[in-house]
């Protein structure tokens, strides 16, 4: 146990420095969850609650036929930061957090518990993804900073 979380702790702290910080306005079409719904953690390739699947539409009214689905890796959007999450690039938050999304007056929301570095105590953090998660229009897909994720969706369900 010690060991998985001295190793937690050294690769939280390299993502650190080797991120920089997401700006979370001025996206290129719009809000998240203007376009998308149905969203949920999956796995892809043994990294469990790090991919975030959606349906998505070209209209910005959230659930409007046709949906196409998009996926997009969060570690490469979000970090922990001593228990705290935020946006960030190539953050892996996966490595030191246990997460779930929860669906909130239609908001997103990522909620995990995190591992603070200086105390190696849990911590129960939130996120909204609709502040740093953007819909693409041109690409069809769901993307954030500079990253755009995948269309279709080769992502099983945890």
């Amino acid at each position: 146990m010690l060991i998985n979380t001295v190793l937690l702790f050294l690769l939280g702290s390299l993502a650190s420095v080797q991120g920089l910080a997401i700006q979370t306005r001025d996206h290129p079409a719009g809000g998240y969850r203007a376009y998308c719904r149905s969203s949920g953690l999956q796995h892809y390739r043994g990294i469990k609650g790090a991919w975030l699947g959606a349906s998505c539409s070209d209209t910005p009214t959230a659930g409007a036929w046709p949906c196409h689905d998009v996926a997009i890796d969060l570690n490469k959007c979000i970090e922990n930061s001593n228990g705290v999450l935020g946006w960030h690039k190539d953050g892996r938050f996966s490595d030191s957090c246990l997460c779930e999304t929860w669906w909130t007056d239609w908001y997103t929301t990522l909620h995990c518990k995190c591992v603070d570095f200086g105390t190696l105590q849990g911590i129960n953090t939130t996120l909204y993804l609709d502040e740093g998660i953007y819909y693409n229009t041109t690409a069809r897909t769901i993307g954030c900073g500079d990253y755009l994720g995948v269309v279709g969706s080769p992502l099983h369900p945890e």
